[in-house]
């Protein structure tokens, strides 16, 4: 089937609260094998994207990426920190011996 214009159908919602696409939409809409279906809502409508793998199928589907720290937290303020003292040059604003500010005569 080739969707016109405008193609439209009837789905039931049944009382254990699945929606019941009839086969000529899931046709339409690519479904077949299909286990999840995305639904998104926007300016121009809904849309329903096939998702080719369940979230618990891609979990474990890649493997992981070793020697990365767990700690973001700290990469993430040692980063900042850096790009703020590149960008501004600033260096151990927090005190110490590079500071010239700290009375250390750094």
């Amino acid at each position: 089937m080739v969707a016109t214009k405008s193609t439209s159908f009837i789905a039931t919602l049944a009382p254990d609260g699945n929606l019941l696409i009839p086969d000529e939409a899931k046709e339409l809409l690519k479904l077949d094998g299909v286990k999840q279906v995305s639904i998104v809502f926007d300016q121009h409508g809904v849309h329903f994207f096939p998702l080719k793998m369940t979230i618990d199928e891609v979990k474990g589907s890649v493997p992981g990426v070793t020697g990365v720290s767990e700690d973001f937290g700290e990469e993430i303020k040692a980063a900042v920190d850096e790009a703020m003292a590149k960008k501004y040059g600033l260096h151990n604003r927090m005190g110490g011996a590079d500071d010239p500010n700290d009375g250390n005569g750094g």
